[in-house]
């Protein structure tokens, strides 16, 4: 526990720092597919954004997966709140089209 106050706090943020950073994940994407203003903008920033996932999953492939799945499930579902344009299916498929296509990137040095 964390001494906040001279008080123990009830929030511990060294053991369960993967919920705070999906909690900000999760606003980070809805604030981000929010500002877009159309659907094409909407769908750039989900693909981007993925394919930076895709990326980092090939990268990340035997080193704690669940926490960054964790946090990766967070964006997608803020980006699927924030997103006006789009429904949730099409940033889901976006998502997954994205995700595949960063993760074939890195798998065959393309942009090293």
């Amino acid at each position: 526990m964390i001494m906040i106050f001279g008080k123990k706090a009830a929030l511990n943020f060294i053991d369960d720092w993967v919920e705070y950073v999906s909690l900000l994940f999760l606003i980070l994407g809805a604030i981000m597919t929010f500002i877009a203003g159309s659907k094409v903008l909407s769908v750039l920033v989900v693909f981007l954004s993925s394919m930076i996932i895709g990326r980092l999953i090939y990268v990340r492939k035997y080193k704690h997966q669940i926490r960054f799945w964790i946090m990766a499930i967070a964006f997608v579902i803020g980006m699927a709140i924030g997103s006006r344009f789009l429904s949730y299916k099409v940033v889901l498929v976006t998502f997954v089209l994205g995700t595949y296509a960063g993760y074939w990137i890195k798998k065959h040095h393309i942009l090293d």
